[in-house]
């Protein structure tokens, strides 16, 4: 049993206290959602930490869900609550593949919530975006709620952003489409001779000598998606250049879900 346990996608629920990290699996494990989905939910307790993880079964797919949600001890202030939960994300994105960063819909994005998001890109994690409570906002205002997520988590552009409500349990299934397609896009690899293919296009006609030199990309074994690049000389590719780069490789490889990471050699 535990065996197969390893082998599950590994899911961490991160996000501010209150946003809904809770209320996401109680909506999951509740009876109608389970007759209606096929889904099958099982408590483990988590291997190494002091929480208890999930087993949700989806279709013929298993997702382990690890906990972050804390305990709350009876008199810690607002403040303690904060750091508690802040630090019980920073450990299940350790133990995680995919990030599931959760938003409280009707507030803004905070230092928190970025200073997770960025620490789930830094680790290189699948990151999806949870927007929960949205059944309270019209058309008009998810998109003003989606535009405003792209200018505020502007680093992790990658990350689909799903609008959902945990309460009345509206889009919540399609969180493991999203799930799937993250796990598949962290292992993709891309082959040397259509990666070569891929860069010569998009550094033609661009302003770009550092790179327009480089004589070779690979991608290297690594997860997430990780590219080498050599270059005649390293320190004068621009982080901009990198960044031109990225923006053209998602567009023509996609890699929704997941970071890529750039060596220059």
């Amino acid at each position: 049993e535990q065996g197969s346990i390893k082998d599950l996608p590994r899911i961490a629920r991160i996000g501010k206290p209150n946003a809904g990290k809770s209320s996401l699996i109680n909506a999951f494990m509740s009876e109608g959602q389970r007759e209606k989905s096929g889904l099958l939910v099982s408590d483990i307790p988590g291997t190494t930490r002091d929480a208890t993880d999930t087993v949700i079964k989806y279709h013929d797919s298993e997702y382990l869900f690890i906990d972050t949600a804390g305990v709350k001890r009876r008199k810690q202030t607002a403040g303690e609550i904060e750091t508690f939960s802040y630090f019980r994300s920073v450990t299940a994105l350790e133990y995680c593949d995919i990030c599931v960063l959760i938003l409280d819909g009707q507030e803004p994005v905070t230092k928190q919530d970025k200073r997770i998001a960025g620490m789930a890109v830094e680790a290189g994690k699948g990151l999806i975006i949870v927007v929960n409570k949205s059944d309270l906002l019209d058309k008009e205002q998810k998109e003003v709620m989606q535009q405003y997520i792209t200018y505020e988590l502007a680093f992790c552009k990658f990350a689909p952003v799903l609008f959902t409500s945990a309460e009345k349990r509206d889009g919540l299934l399609k969180i493991f489409d999203l799930i799937e397609s993250a796990t598949r896009n962290r292992l993709r690899r891309i082959s040397t001779s259509d990666l070569v293919r891929w860069f010569r296009d998009s550094v033609a006609d661009q302003p770009m000598s550092a790179l327009s030199s480089a004589k070779l990309i690979t991608q290297a074994e690594e997860v997430p998606p990780t590219f080498t690049l050599f270059v005649k000389d390293p320190k004068k590719v621009q982080p901009s250049q990198l960044r031109y780069l990225e923006n053209s490789l998602r567009r023509t490889f996609a890699f929704e879900g997941t970071p890529v990471r750039w060596i220059l050699k």
